[in-house]
């Protein structure tokens, strides 16, 4: 059957407290600590209160907390479950604490369902945006949710299941980046002997290159025999970009040019999936294309 959230609360959805960051107080929980099914109490901050006044509101085991606010839409309402915090944490006012009735509701369920493109869709569509760009979700919006709820047996064996698939797969990743750690360590150590003649199997013979004014060679590797060391101004032209131009006035004479910035530099390669334009000059568009 299909409820709303309201129905099955054991308690009125209420927003954390607001502190000033400081020391000596309770740690309080940021808004990454959100993005995982399970709360992440690594993702907090220092509090200049401590735990014994009335206002501060602590998580629970078995609390969904749910970001009220973000600067991204698809990031507003984020939910996760607080599963046994290590230590008494105050939740901040960006968020807003769900306690559900366990006999209708398993709390992890819940949780996981929380990050499926059903409830995505309907937090997003009651999100509103509010001044400086930021978007909310309210109680009220919240309370209105609708849930698909089987009975609490089947909720718990979905949640057996999919945790065990989910155990499984996060397994899975931690062997594949260990396997894509190790290949690019094996990649580098490769590349780095082929560019030393490492790989020919000949001869070595000690380096020779020209000591150059203020540049620190240290040791040099020796190489092959017909093979030198040269300076990379003496094969290539080597010149510096150009720095993107400020906000200035609109010109209906510039051209947009693609721009590539430091993260679309990767090791040995260019990514190109995310690449900026910029308005430049037509006298300084040849000088700033890629050849």
């Amino acid at each position: 059957r299909i409820v709303r959230l309201a129905d099955v609360l054991s308690e009125p959805l209420v927003n954390g407290r607001s502190l000033r960051p400081g020391e000596g107080g309770l740690p309080v929980l940021r808004m990454p600590a959100l993005r995982a099914a399970t709360v992440d109490f690594t993702q907090s901050k220092s509090s200049d209160r401590s735990g014994n006044g009335h206002a501060i509101l602590v998580a629970e085991h078995g609390d969904v907390l749910v970001g009220r606010v973000n600067g991204s839409h698809s990031l507003v309402g984020e939910g996760a479950l607080v599963d046994g915090p290590p230590t008494p944490t105050a939740i901040p006012d960006s968020m807003i604490r769900v306690r559900v009735r366990p006999g209708a509701l398993d709390p992890r369920y819940l949780a996981h369902l929380w990050k499926s493109p059903v409830m995505r869709r309907q937090i997003e569509a009651r999100a509103r945006q509010g001044g400086a760009a930021i978007w909310r979700i309210n109680q009220r919006d919240l309370a209105d949710v609708l849930l698909p709820l089987p009975p609490v047996g089947e909720q718990r064996r979905i949640v057996g299941l999919l945790e065990d698939h989910l155990a499984r797969i996060d397994a899975t990743t931690i062997r594949t980046h260990s396997a894509l750690d190790q290949a690019d360590v094996l990649s580098r150590a490769l590349t780095a002997r082929a560019g030393r003649g490492a790989l020919a199997g000949t001869a070595r013979v000690p380096a020779n290159l020209p000591r150059a004014a203020g540049v620190g060679d240290e040791t040099l590797p020796g190489l092959p025999e017909r093979w030198r060391w040269t300076r990379l101004h003496d094969v290539a032209e080597v010149s510096r970009g150009i720095a993107p131009p400020g906000t200035q006035e609109w010109n209906p004479s510039d051209t947009d040019v693609s721009c590539l910035r430091v993260a679309n530099v990767q090791r040995g390669r260019l990514d190109l999936d995310d690449v900026r334009t910029i308005r430049l000059p037509p006298s300084q568009v040849e000088a700033a294309r890629l050849r």
